[in-house]
This record gives C-alpha cells, structure tokens and sequence, in this order.
C-alpha cells in the first residue's frame, strides 16, 4: 500500500495479508538462508512489485548467482486492483510507466524473472461469473502487450514474462472449459495480433499441433 507498517493509516492491515515490508532490511530478514540462485520466488504484491524486485537480486542475497539467472514471478497487475481488489498506490498511468519499466528491465537483464501474473482470481472472487473472469483477465494481459510494444519492445522478448493466475470453482466443466478457451485465445491472438512467432515462448509453443495453435 506504499505505507510504513508504523503509518496510522496502516491500523488493520500489518499482517492482515501478507508479510509487511518496509525496508530493504526487512527483506535481510525474510529471504535470509533462502538460496535464491537455486529457486524460484513469487510476490503477489501489485504497487509496491518495482521497489521488491530491486530489493530481491542483490549480491547479498544471492551470493555468486548471476542475477540475469535469477526466476520469479511479480504480480504487478494493476489493472486487477483498479478492477477488483483496489489497493494502489497511483493513478493509472504512472502505474503503467513502472510496469513498462519493470517488463523492459526483465526482459534485457532478467529473461527467467516473469514481472507479471495477470490475476483473474481476485476478479472472481470480487463476484463475477466465469466468463466474466476470462474476458476480464484476458483484456488486462493484452493491455499488457499494448504496454510493451507501446515501449518499442519485441513481443517474442517480453511476453513469456506475462503469467497468468485464474480461480477455480466447483463446476468442474466449466472450469475446464475456461482455462482451455483462455490458452487457445491467448496463443491465437498472440499469433494473429500481434505478430508473436509460432515457434516461439510467447506463441504457440514448440509444438506446432497444440489445439491453440490452428
């Protein structure tokens, strides 16, 4: 929420949801003994996802990695907040720029490091049906590649970093049939819209006869 924990404003929420950080030290504390050359580490934060990245790849922290070897995810999805959970810490457009900042770091120094999950779940949770879920999150990331190829990135560079977190309810069905429209929308339009290559991360895979990709 961009606030110190010690903040009035802050009353209700330090350890409601999540860790409470508020300085590089306290990040000392929470990844200490964690090796994080050798894993991976997700951060379902969304406004405060740029200065956590920057606290995560120093040396301290991972002591003789590479940092351009370094795999993790960010939440980062604004879009989601002003949608659903509504927790940010600027207007839209600010917010924009850092995540544009965020995806074009990744994508020239960190390539593993995914600077997004766009997150249908909250979405869902927030009330809306499935349907509404899948449209919704889908819109989010293409606004995502809207983001990047808006920054001159290539879209074969940037968008393996856009993950994606979905809910799951009880009708088995239709469930299903929500993540299997998700991936074939996704691929198709990544393909026909916006130029990405077949064959690449951020097509339709490496094998050319996955449903997505007819």
């Amino acid at each position: 929420m961009g606030r110190d924990s010690d903040d009035p404003r802050s009353l209700g929420e330090v350890g409601h949801c999540g860790v409470a950080i508020d300085s590089a030290a306290d990040m000392d504390v929470l990844f200490s003994g964690i090796p994080l050359a050798d894993v991976t580490t997700s951060m379902t934060i969304s406004g405060p996802g740029g200065p956590g990245l920057l606290h995560v790849p120093g040396g301290r922290r991972a002591p003789g990695a590479d940092i351009a070897t370094l795999d993790g995810t960010l939440q980062t999805d604004i879009f989601k907040e002003y949608i659903a959970q509504k927790e940010w810490l600027f207007q839209p457009q600010p917010h924009l720029r850092l995540i544009g900042d965020l995806m074009e770091y990744c994508a020239g120094h960190i390539p593993a490091y995914k600077p997004l999950s766009v997150s249908g779940y909250h979405i869902r949770e927030a009330g809306s049906t499935a349907a509404q879920e899948l449209a919704f999150t889908l819109a989010d990331g293409f606004g995502y590649v809207e983001l990047g190829l808006s920054r001159g990135l290539d879209v074969d560079s940037f968008a393996p970093g856009l993950s994606f977190f979905f809910d799951a309810h009880i009708d088995f069905f239709e469930e299903i049939a929500k993540f299997r429209a998700a991936r074939r929308i996704w691929a198709r339009w990544l393909r026909d819209v916006y130029g990405a290559r077949p064959s690449g991360p951020s097509g339709c895979g490496s094998t050319p006869r996955r449903p997505g990709c007819r």
